[in-house]
């Protein structure tokens, strides 16, 4: 339902284009990227069925807002271990090292990702170096790699753009499954009359989405198949801290980054 514009509600041109490329962006994701999601949920399925760590990881900036989606979340699964690799994080990136080669092997290594785990790598761009290196990294190890990225980004990046990895694939030719965001070559995407650059950027919304998605369907298809998957539950809710502290309990040893909320909890 499209709401009427009013003076409460200033629709400027910008807005209603901005909303109205969104929209376009979700229906396009499903029209053509729930088939591999549908993929990937059964690989999630697989890994909680043989008790496995689901690790995922943005590699620069704002990429790691979709992996954050996924970690330690309200209605999340709660065995995601997230991948903060050094100098790739809007808070840890001085230096920003997403385009430096080289810290995949030391990065997978400190989050103990194991044969049996599966890998998702989050990258709008789809070719950065350390993306690609965080990809060949976890593949090194055996693991099942997934990425959600822009393909049409990546393959409209020439192949001497600097931020590329030195092998000079894109995230599309070094994993197991790409889940699309099919985001556009131009990344702002607004224009302002008067202004010369483009505003608006719809790829973290399109990540956010597909990890959402990707949840989702996750836990439908376990419950399917009779399993009770993992899912933290919100703290604020009554029954919230008991029903998280049993899967603290179970995943504190594995997951580097995970922490209980409350004064009361023990390990024990």
């Amino acid at each position: 339902m499209n709401p009427t514009p009013t003076s409460d509600t200033p629709f400027t041109a910008g807005i209603t284009s901005f909303r109205q490329h969104v929209f376009d962006l979700l229906d396009t994701i499903h029209a053509k990227t729930l088939p591999a999601i549908e993929k990937a949920a059964d690989l999630l399925v697989a890994a909680i069925k043989r008790d496995a760590i689901i690790h995922i990881g943005g590699a620069g900036g704002h990429s790691q807002i979709p992996a954050m989606e996924m970690f330690y979340r309200a209605g999340g699964l709660a065995n995601i271990s997230i991948i903060f690799g050094p100098g790739l994080g809007l808070f840890d990136g001085k230096p920003c090292l997403e385009r430096v080669p080289g810290m995949g092997g030391f990065t997978m290594a400190y989050h103990d990702v194991r044969p049996e785990d599966v890998v998702i790598i989050v990258n709008y761009y789809g070719m950065n170096a350390a993306t690609i290196d965080l990809a060949l990294a976890a593949k090194a190890r055996g693991c099942t790699v997934i990425g959600i990225t822009s393909t049409m980004f990546s393959r409209n990046t020439p192949a001497d753009f600097p931020a590329r990895h030195p092998c000079g694939k894109n995230l599309e030719d070094v994993v197991d499954l790409i889940l699309d965001t099919h985001t556009s070559i131009d990344e702002q995407i607004v224009p302002v009359a008067g202004f010369a650059q483009k505003v608006g950027v719809a790829s973290t919304l399109a990540g956010c989405y597909l990890t959402q998605l990707l949840t989702i369907r996750t836990v439908e298809k376990a419950v399917a198949l009779g399993l009770q998957p993992p899912v933290w539950m919100c703290a604020n809710l009554p029954g919230g801290d008991r029903t998280n502290d049993d899967h603290l309990k179970k995943y504190l040893p594995r997951v580097r980054h995970l922490y209980p909320e409350g004064e009361t909890f023990r390990g024990d």
